[in-house]
């Protein structure tokens, strides 16, 4: 039986482990949490991030970006002081920069900025990579054809 699942829903599996590692963690019940988004989420993928929360049982305090949530990390384990300026990028699926100023434990975001598309770009420029590395040492033709349709620049099996 195949079952498919909405995008809220799929989130909400991650929350809900997230959830239960929390709850082992402080030998407590989590109902409230602050919840991370990628920079480049339009409005409507940030509220279904949202409600995917709600639907793992979690009042959703805030959404922030991925970086921010960084910086904010990253301050609060340098416990320094001193004022500086801060760039935190994030290139996984998608490019995410934060520009940040972080002084005396008050982080302020000065700019926010992401791109869905540019992280694709590296993941095929790596791919392609280790493909020719592969055919160089190997003499292998092609291996990122799959049975599964891929190709290059799309999913790739190798054996």
């Amino acid at each position: 039986e195949t079952k498919q699942f909405a995008p809220e829903e799929l989130t909400a599996l991650v929350l809900l482990r997230m959830k239960a590692i929390a709850e082992t963690y402080l030998g407590k019940s989590v109902t409230k949490a602050v919840v991370t988004a990628p920079a480049y989420f339009s409005d409507a993928q940030r509220q279904a991030t949202k409600d995917a929360g709600g639907i793992a049982g979690l009042q959703v305090l805030r959404l922030l970006n991925a970086t921010t949530a960084a910086a904010i990390a990253h301050e609060e384990a340098s416990k320094d002081t001193d004022e500086r300026l801060t760039v935190f990028i994030d290139v996984g699926s998608g490019l995410e920069v934060s520009l940040v100023t972080l002084e005396d434990g008050i982080v302020e975001v000065l700019s926010v900025a992401g791109d869905a598309a540019f992280g694709r770009d590296v993941d095929a420029r790596l791919l392609g990579h280790v493909v020719d590395d592969f055919r160089r040492r190997h003499g292998a033709k092609d291996i990122t054809l799959s049975a599964g349709g891929g190709g290059p620049g799309g999913a790739a099996s190798i054996g």
